[in-house]
Order: structure tokens, then sequence, then C-alpha cells
């Protein structure tokens, strides 16, 4: 990607995926350019050899309030001392493999965050201190990878739950939003996983309910051929939350009629989840 965008001299490569601008105030100005027109000094050479055309179109900029942002990165000392500890096989990713790497990708290194040191002795406190509770942690079935979270085995599932609204005084409409993938068995064939979120507490849905309507990605596959990995963001909107209000981020299929869960419903439906944000 040749092209830029400058803010205030600062450089953001990417900038379609840009999360949000820091720290800007009403004397910001955003430049798109060209990469090879930017000096190294922050002026431009507007004359610089060769086609650099590029299309702008339906720019937005909203302002929002932050109410809950991880990445996960909190994994990342429990991750390096594994990879410390096992130097032949480190904690690996589906995300970074071809889908013709479909194997590999079944195959990527993720431990279990409840059995496997170091993640035994500090895993379940991190994940409390991060704002979580695992609805099913006897079921024990979360994995970190590098570095996101896997979710759930062969009949045996669980779900994320977090509070984002905790500070909130009286009652508010938000956004939620994640990035997430369904897993790849060795077969290529990707796991059947629609995802809802439940809330607990005030609030409800765009659709006037506490569950969500049903998210899905696109990923494709053809069995024994290939398998497409990469991450799809999942947006829901919640109307009426307040600091009683709690998420869950589930399997669609464990989600009884009366409320409950089933953690043991049939078959594979493994997914990845990573960067969860509320905004309003």
């Amino acid at each position: 990607n040749d092209n830029l965008m400058k803010l205030d001299g600062l450089e953001l490569q990417d900038f379609e995926d840009l999360k949000k601008i820091i720290g800007a105030s009403k004397s910001t100005k955003i430049v798109w350019v060209n990469g090879r027109v930017l000096k190294a000094d922050g002026t431009f050479n507007w004359s610089v050899s060769g086609a650099g055309r590029f299309f702008l179109d339906n720019i937005k900029i909203d302002h929002h309030d932050y109410l809950w942002e991880d990445d996960f990165s909190w994994l990342s000392e429990m991750i390096a001392a594994y990879n410390e500890a096992n130097p032949a096989k480190p904690i690996d990713s589906p995300i970074k493999y071809k889908p013709e790497e479909f194997k590999k990708a079944s195959d990527a290194n993720a431990p279990n965050a409840y059995t496997a040191e170091p993640f035994k002795s500090s895993f379940p406190a991190a994940l409390a201190a991060a704002g979580y509770k695992d609805l099913n942690a006897g079921g024990k079935v979360i994995y970190p990878q590098d570095t996101h979270l896997k979710f759930g085995k062969t009949s045996v599932h669980t779900s994320l739950q977090f509070a984002p609204f905790a500070k909130v005084e009286g009652s508010t409409n938000a956004v939620l939003s994640f990035d997430w993938f369904r897993h790849v068995q060795g077969t290529a064939k990707i796991d059947p996983v629609e995802l809802v979120v439940v809330i607990e507490g005030d609030g409800t849905f765009e659709n006037g309910k506490k569950v969500s309507e049903p998210l899905t990605t696109p990923q494709e596959y053809v069995e024994n051929v290939s398998a497409q990995m990469f991450w799809t963001n999942a947006t829901v909107k919640i109307e009426g939350a307040s600091a009683n209000t709690k998420l869950n981020i589930v399997y669609k299929d464990c989600v009884n009629a009366d409320g409950t869960y089933n953690w043991t419903v049939s078959g594979a439906h493994r997914y990845h989840i990573d960067n969860i944000v509320v905004t309003r």
C-alpha cells in the first residue's frame, strides 16, 4: 500500500484499518496522499515520478466514547513465557496460513488456558482482571493463540461475559464490535458456527430482543483442498444499556429458549475472537 494518511506529522500506514485518532483538536487537519510524495521532513514532493493515482469515497469520521477496548495484548507476557519453555512448538495462529495450508492452520498450537503452564497459574486471574467471566470455566475450553482467544472443542462450549457499562450513569445506547473467524478442521472443512450476543440486565438489541441476530463469516472451503482464514468484523447495536448490563458472546445453538445455556451441544463449533470494542 503506497498510500498513507498524514495527521499533524504522524504518518499512519494502512489507514483503511485505522481504529481511532487520539488527541485530535479543532486545529487537526488530515491529508490523504500517495506515500511516495511525502518527504522525510514532512513536506511533499508533488512531482515525484510515476503514476500514483488513487480514489477516495465515503469519508466519515465519528467521535466515540470508548466504554470497552481489548486487543488481548494482556496475553503477551504469558505467551512469551510459554514460548520460552516450548521453543520447538510456540503458540501459533491459524490466521497466518494460506488457504492451501489448512492442515497447518488446523494444527496451529493453542495450549489450554486451564491446564498448560504458565496459563494454568496465571490465566484465570488475568481473565478476571481484564473484566471477563468464563461462563463454563469447568469445561476448560479457552485456548490462547497469538494474540487472541480460541473457544470450544468438540461438544464442549463456553462464552465470554463482560460488563462494559459498569461506570455508565443512567441508560445509554452503544455499539459492540469484535473480530472473529471460524476454526478450520484438518480436512479443510470450516466449523459451522453462528455467534450471537446475549444481554443480561437492562437493554435490548435493534430487534427488540435480548439475543442479537445471528452473526456469521463469509469463509469458504473446498474439502481437502483449501480453507479461508481471515477476520470478519461483527457489529451489533444495543439500546437502553445501564450499569447492570452484561454481554455474552456465545455460539448460537448453546442458547436455550428459556435463556439458559447448553454447553454440550454436539459437534465441533470452534471460533476465534479478537479486538472487542464497545462505543457510544
